[in-house]
């Protein structure tokens, strides 16, 4: 999913679906348990769709 953001991203030449999505690729090297991986990707996601709203 994150590779796809970024992708997605990268085409349309939007930052916020970038900096997310290369996030999630790099986070899940950095966390090793289940719990903290999905709390994280949902404040990912969250904090992508604030951004998408506020026209970013």
């Amino acid at each position: 999913m994150g590779f796809a953001l970024f992708r997605y991203g990268k085409q349309r030449e939007r930052l916020a679906h970038m900096v997310v999505g290369g996030l999630m690729v790099v986070y899940p090297y950095m966390v090793s348990s289940v719990v903290p991986m999905l709390g994280i990707a949902m404040a990912l996601i969250a904090l992508l769709w604030a951004a998408t709203r506020l026209g970013l």
